[in-house]
């Protein structure tokens, strides 16, 4: 395969990595994808685009954290319920995941959608890895964000090489919690024998 010199520094940044962050590929896909939240919102065209922003930025304004899920939920259905939504989201991206992975893809079914509100512990993600939930490690993940990321309003990334060290000590910390969960159900069963 041919590659341009940008598509190699791309292939060397996200083995180094693990990682890279990018413009989305194609901005009117990006603008149909926030008609399409917006109306599934229930604002259609009630906030105009120089809002659209400032509308997510203030979103905990708006929706009462003992709400967010539900929320949330609505969302996920009515994106994941519009046909062109997948092709429109994979378009984002399309040329950097061509470029690392190949053309030759397959894409999940739903889109998620995950939503942090100011000082809300309980919709906080923990540091993970999706490979420790069962997730292929031969996958590609792309993350969209919907307001402007900077400080502590961001997906943080590990470099890689405390990533081979949190997975080590995750391994080694699931391990002794299936060792622990299984002398509690051990000891829980014997009683009963």
């Amino acid at each position: 395969m041919l590659e341009t010199r940008a598509e190699k520094e791309t292939g060397e940044e996200f083995v180094q990595n693990g990682y890279i962050i990018r413009p989305v590929s194609d901005p009117d896909a990006f603008m149909k994808i926030e008609d399409i939240f917006f109306k599934h919102i229930g604002l259609g065209d009630a906030v105009d685009q120089a809002e659209r922003e400032n509308w997510f930025n203030q979103v905990h304004k708006t929706i009462d954290v003992n709400k967010l899920n539900e929320f949330r939920l609505k969302i996920i259905h009515g994106i994941n319920s519009e046909p062109k939504f997948r092709e429109l989201y994979f378009s984002l991206a399309k040329p950097y995941l061509e470029s690392l992975v190949g053309n030759e893809l397959a894409m999940q079914l739903k889109i998620n959608l995950s939503i942090q509100l100011p000082g809300d512990e309980s919709s906080l993600l923990p540091v993970h890895a999706d490979t420790w939930s069962g997730d292929s490690p031969f996958e590609a993940v792309v993350w969209v964000p919907l307001v402007d990321c900077y400080n502590t309003k961001q997906c943080t990334f590990c470099p890689q090489k405390k990533r081979t060290c949190f997975t080590r000590i995750f391994h080694e910390w699931l391990a002794k919690a299936a060792k622990l969960s299984l002398r509690k159900s051990h000891h829980k069963l014997s009683g009963y024998l």
